[in-house]
């Protein structure tokens, strides 16, 4: 049986594969207890995934001129960003 309490944590985000080109990576992170207990109450109160509710709260904070020097510095961050818009748009018609 592997304990999987004593894995070291991997350094760089993961980016997810499969047949759906999903543009999200997996990114184990470290948080403070409350702060995953809230995380995890909120994701319970409106029935979505603890990602679901940081995703929403990261959007919340990023501006649209944030955004576009990050895409003018990179253009592979601009195609991340276009990805993701694109799947998003693909997920709400069906």
């Amino acid at each position: 049986m592997v304990d999987k309490t004593r894995r070291k944590p991997r350094n760089t985000a993961t980016p997810s594969t499969g047949d759906d080109h999903s543009p999200y990576t997996a990114l184990p992170l470290t948080l403070p207890t409350f702060a995953v207990l809230i995380l995890r109450r909120r994701a319970k109160d409106r029935r979505l995934t603890v990602s679901a509710i940081v995703e929403a709260l990261i959007l919340d904070d990023v501006m649209v001129d944030e955004l576009l020097a990050m895409a003018r510095q990179s253009p592979d961050f601009g195609c991340t960003v276009q990805a993701w818009f694109r799947w998003l748009a693909k997920g709400k018609q069906t």
